[in-house]
């Protein structure tokens, strides 16, 4: 009977500690918008950038600036098409999280660049994209945002 009881007790504990993983990780908010600012609350500090990309192409997006005392770049990897056919295209993502410089003081803001080129030619037609992020403390309502 004793074993029936701890048994239970493990279980359950497994499963609550699976569903506060799940949750946690459902908690990442991930943005494909430039014109989109991302506010990052010191509750939540990670966040994800994805943009379209084709490898087939040549082209591939580099990471060309962002403040390093602010931002960790905790990943950044292609994820291919669902599609098996030749020359389908994916995504490509970048995983950030926010340092605890970033809410020092509430308000601060930074700017992530990216730009999609041939790496053989950079200055051949590349797009670049770039996005804004206000760092807000946890139970603050507003922010102010300077342009």
């Amino acid at each position: 009977m004793k074993f029936l009881k701890y048994g239970l007790k493990f279980f359950l504990i497994l499963l609550m500690s699976s569903i506060f993983l799940s949750t946690a990780n459902a908690m990442i908010e991930r943005y494909d918008q430039p014109d989109k600012i991302i506010i990052v609350n010191s509750l939540s500090p990670q966040f994800e950038i994805i943009q379209s990309a084709n490898a087939t192409t040549g082209y591939s997006w580099v990471l060309r600036n962002y403040d390093k005392k602010l931002l960790t770049l905790v990943e950044s990897h292609y994820i291919p098409s669902k599609s098996q056919l030749a020359g389908s295209g994916g995504k490509m993502l970048w995983a950030f999280k926010a340092t605890p410089k970033a809410f020092e003081q509430s308000g601060t803001e930074t700017k992530i660049l990216l730009t999609y080129a041939r790496s053989w030619a950079p200055n051949d037609n590349p797009t670049s994209v770039e996005f804004k992020v206000v760092f807000k403390k946890a139970g603050e309502d507003e922010v102010r945002i300077m342009s």
